[in-house]
């Protein structure tokens, strides 16, 4: 059985690593997301950023709870890619279900692109 962990290899965990993808990716808005990208060609990796604006504490980490849980079982989608995602205000007020569909349109919307 494979692990189903959310694994080390997989974060964007240092500010190195943010810094590079915001100065060598690119990026786009919609409305519940801004996604910073870049194509680095390793495993896909996922940073995540939620302002304490958007809500209390359970609240935010519900939303990244639910987005790492779709990017790790959906890696193929984001093959070759790090990406920073920001949550915005309407994310927040999304279902768990609704949140997943709208980040697995980003993850379709990045295969498209480039």
């Amino acid at each position: 059985m494979e692990d189903e962990r959310f694994a080390r290899e997989s974060r964007l965990r240092s500010r190195r690593d943010f810094q590079r993808v915001y100065r060598e990716g690119r990026s786009f808005e919609d409305r519940c997301f801004r996604v910073v990208y870049r194509r680095a060609g390793g495993p896909p990796r996922l940073g995540l950023v939620a302002a304490r604006r958007l809500g209390g504490a359970v609240e935010r980490n519900r939303a990244k709870r639910v987005i790492r849980e779709a990017f790790r079982t959906n890696k193929g989608l984001f093959a070759g890619l790090e990406l920073i995602v920001h949550l915005r205000p309407a994310a927040m007020a999304l279902s768990k279900g609704e949140l997943r569909e709208e980040f697995l349109k980003v993850g379709a919307r990045l295969a498209r692109l480039d």
